[in-house]
């Protein structure tokens, strides 16, 4: 596959992670939070209510790290010649990417595997299945907050930087990375109680900062590929007349 085709597979990668985080934000701010609610019954009737909301949550959020895999893949094609330590922020998107995934899973796994069991179980054996729900969803959190760390902050802002100085696309496309990059602290917010007041305006600059970067980035590798091959064709040599 030549870049041209692998920076055309990115850009449509960004577009539709983009239409997925909107999807996401959507979902979580209809989501409600079941983990407030004490009584077991009320726990299971929450989650089926809102079983489509949860639904939409979590793929949303599956989809939206998937698809950022092969437009981070065309960057990192696009600037490792001219920065070879992007390889480090490569590194870290892929783990993170690995990571952050499973907070998603967070409200699939309650859907799909505590939800079915809640409706057929004895109703004396709920509040230990809400316990184990519970627990689950604790130990998604911390690798969840270090994978979007690594992949919406640090690798994401390093992407940005590195391609900066390369002049590697539109400075502008770049800043708004770097700004993205710069807003995942947020998700340090468990651990540094200064954030949580920033949190919601953090969380909406970062998906929003490092869309807008995904796009024009991918938008401006596609033109510059096509410009350079069209130069190419014009300055290739014709074959020799018979």
């Amino acid at each position: 596959m030549s870049n041209n085709n692998i920076y055309r597979v990115g850009l449509i990668a960004a577009i539709l992670a983009t239409v997925s985080w909107f999807v996401y934000v959507f979902a979580q701010m209809s989501t409600p939070a079941p983990s407030g609610i004490e009584n077991p019954q009320q726990f299971f009737q929450t989650v089926q209510e809102a079983r489509t909301v949860f639904l939409f949550y979590g793929w949303s959020g599956v989809w939206g790290i998937l698809l950022g895999i092969p437009y981070l893949f065309a960057f990192y094609m696009a600037i490792v010649e001219r920065a070879p330590m992007v390889q480090l922020a490569l590194l870290f998107v892929l783990i993170g990417s690995s990571l952050a995934i499973f907070g998603f899973f967070k409200p699939l796994t309650l859907v799909y595997e505590y939800l079915p069991m809640a409706t057929t179980t004895d109703p004396e054996l709920l509040p230990f299945l809400k316990t184990a729900a519970d627990a689950a969803g604790e130990v998604m959190e911390l690798p969840w907050n270090l994978g979007s760390l690594l992949l919406f902050g640090l690798g994401s802002g390093l992407f940005a930087f590195y391609a900066w100085r390369a002049s590697i696309g539109p400075k502008w496309a770049n800043a708004c990375g770097l700004i993205g990059g710069l807003a995942g602290i947020v998700w340090l917010q468990a651990y540094v109680p200064f954030l949580v007041p920033m949190a919601t305006i953090l969380i909406a600059t970062n998906i929003l900062a490092i869309s807008i970067w995904a796009i024009g980035l991918s938008v401006s590798l596609v033109r510059v590929s096509a410009d350079y091959r069209e130069e190419a064709m014009i300055k290739r040599p014709l074959p020799p007349s018979v």
